[in-house]
Parts: C-alpha cells; structure tokens; sequence
C-alpha cells in the first residue's frame, strides 16, 4: 500500500521517463534505417555490447543449459547495476539518472532493430522489454526523485534538504521490492525465452 503512496506521489516522474525511455528507444531503432548506422557499425556496437561481461558469461550459461546460473547473473546486474547503481544512487546528481536512460534506451532501440525482423525473438524481447523497463522506469523515477529532493525539499513539504533526502530514499525502499519483482520475472522470462529459441 506504501509503494502506491509512492507512485501516485511521482507519477510525473514516472511519465517523464516513460517518455524518455520511449522516446530514446525509437530513435535508437530508426537510426538504422534512416542510414545514420552502417551495417558494420551497428554490428561493431553489437559485438561490444554483447562480448562484455556480464552478458558473455549469461551467454555462455545459457549455451551450457546453466539457466539458474543465466537467471542469476542476468538478474544481479539488471537489479544492481542497471537499476540500482546507474538509475537510483546516481539520483544523487539529479540530472545522471535521465542521461542513462536516454543512453540506454536508445542502445536497446538500436539492438532491437534486427531482433523485430524475427517474431519469436520479438515475443521474448517484448516481454522483456516490458518487465525489465517497467524495473528502469520505477529506478529512474525514485533516482530522479532523491535529486530533486535535494534541490526542492519542499516536494516533501519540508525545509531541511537533509530530511527531504531522507524521506526520498524511504520512498526508494517502497517501491524497490516492486522493482526487484519486475527484473526477477525479466530476467526469467529473458534467459527461458532465448534458451528456447537456440
């Protein structure tokens, strides 16, 4: 019942990096066909992306029928790096949390381009999409709300910087048990979905 409390309270914020992570993805994606990407660029950012670690090691569980150690993996660092580290404790410095997102959105626009010409992989990146941003989206709009807690206090009704900061990472701790939910079920739903596509 918190958690609602906390998202009614920033659902502007919610929408504002719905917008963002929306709006970055599309142009991520069409900057493929509208040429701003060559062939071997784009697949020169895949190679990177997908030979760095943690996602070779996911691969490589994944190859070897590992999945408990895939599901894991994947879902320590989406929870701890992708939405705790990068979206939240960088909300620190208000702006940080926003500039991720646009980043990271328009890097999944970009992969996803060949990913929609196949409808099986759009079925697992679709729902991984859905549970695994809707995890960034809650993480982003709690980082965005410690920033600004700092800066207008008075967003909880209070004068003292210190106290309203306070009151901002209580207000994280609500609604992280929904973020850990969604990036638990996307990192299921992720690693199951391509295990069954190799």
């Amino acid at each position: 019942m918190e958690a609602l409390n906390v998202i009614k309270r920033i659902k502007k914020l919610l929408l504002v990096m719905v917008v963002v992570y929306t709006v970055s993805f599309i142009i991520g994606y069409f900057t493929v066909p509208l040429g701003f990407y060559s062939t071997p660029e784009r697949e020169e950012v895949i190679r990177n992306v997908l030979t760095q670690e943690p996602l070779k090691s996911v691969g490589q569980a994944i190859v070897l029928g590992d999945l408990l150690t895939a599901i894991l993996l994947t879902f320590l660092t989406n929870f701890g790096v992708g939405a705790f580290l990068t979206t939240t404790l960088t909300g620190i410095f208000f702006p940080i949390p926003i500039l991720v997102s646009i980043y990271r959105g328009w890097l999944i626009g970009l992969l996803y381009y060949e990913i929609f010409k196949s409808l099986p992989l759009t079925v697992v990146a679709v729902g991984t999409l859905i549970f695994e941003w809707g995890g960034y989206v809650l993480s982003s709009a709690v980082g965005v709300n410690i920033g600004l807690s700092l800066l207008f206090p008075s967003r909880y009704r209070l004068t003292n910087r210190f106290e309203a900061f306070k009151e901002a990472w209580k207000d994280a701790g609500r609604i992280y048990p929904i973020i850990l939910v969604l990036l638990v079920v996307g990192a299921v739903w992720e690693v199951l979905g391509i295990h069954l596509l190799i």
